[in-house]
């Protein structure tokens, strides 16, 4: 007997085919964009250690009152470094205990060695505990060098020699600033809302009458771009560059979130939002830098 052709059995598989493509289309298109992003408010603040005199608890509750989700200070010493003043060798330390509460902090490889060198300035990264994990972190020289051997990170502590710092170029304009232990700190912290990781950085360049503020601004630059191709993950990178000449970042990606001079806040694949200029802690703090603020958000 010979087979008729249905049509309604051709149908039926197509008509639920539509069906379910029709199901899947609104899931494509009504997705929200920016459920999984969060903005972070940061800042960048020289708190001028060595003129820091009864200021150390003001700064302090200035960052709690702040809001502030990351904050960067620079010449915020330790005890165990040595320099001008008692204020300046303990500053760094009273904020952290001051502020443990709400804020972690971490000072860089602890046994970077000031005291054989002289003298120096820690420049400490704070993040709010209850936002974000710590990963990682390190900390380098910036300092103009003959041979870049000034490279320290969690993975590959050495301990520097005398000849290390014996091979950093004197400087006859302003000896011993030249000379000086400036530095870069930097960590991995993931926010635990979402899980996304980004590198927060925090240098402060050497004197611009040294000559060295650009140089040290490359160095900064150069080994940024190390911990960016190993990690592959956002870039937060502020502090005092005492220069304007930002190059080695803005030719290369970093687009400036906040700025105040040489005080600035660079961003790399990492949304600006908004920023402001908090003039007024100078003469709150005594100080000759004002805070810089961003707000910005990880894609």
């Amino acid at each position: 007997m010979k087979k008729t052709h249905n049509p309604s059995r051709t149908r039926r598989p197509l008509a639920m085919l539509l069906a379910c493509l029709l199901l899947l289309i609104p899931l494509v298109f009504t997705a929200p964009v920016s459920a999984n992003t969060k903005s972070m408010r940061v800042i960048t603040f020289n708190i001028n250690a060595d003129r820091a005199n009864g200021s150390v608890a003001g700064i302090s509750s200035y960052m709690l009152g702040s809001g502030a989700d990351i904050i960067g200070l620079q010449e915020a010493s330790w005890a165990e470094t040595s320099i001008t003043g008692p204020n300046a060798q303990k500053a760094g330390g009273e904020i952290a205990e001051a502020t443990k509460g709400v804020y972690s902090c971490y000072t860089g490889i602890p046994d970077l060695p000031f005291k054989e060198y002289g003298w120096g300035w820690r420049n400490p990264i704070f993040w709010k505990t209850s936002e974000y994990n710590w990963i990682t972190g390190g900390s380098y020289m910036i300092s103009e060098v003959k041979t870049n051997k000034f490279l320290w990170d969690e993975n590959r502590i050495r301990q520097a020699t005398s000849a290390d710092y014996n091979s950093i170029v004197p400087n006859p304009i302003a000896a011993p600033e030249g000379r000086a232990a400036r530095i870069v700190t930097w960590v991995v912290l993931e926010e635990k809302s979402t899980g996304k990781r980004f590198i927060v950085a925090n240098g402060h360049m050497p004197n611009p009458l040294t000559g060295l503020a650009y140089r040290g601004t490359q160095i900064y630059y150069d080994r940024m771009a190390e911990l960016q191709r190993e990690y592959n993950l956002p870039m937060i990178c502020m502090g005092d560059y005492n220069t304007t000449n930002l190059s080695p970042f803005t030719n290369n990606g970093y687009t400036t979130a906040a700025a105040d001079g040489v005080d600035r806040i660079l961003v790399k694949g990492v949304t600006a939002q908004s920023s402001v200029v908090d003039s007024g802690v100078k003469a709150a703090f005594n100080s000759d830098h004002s805070a810089v603020h961003a707000v910005v958000s990880v894609p």
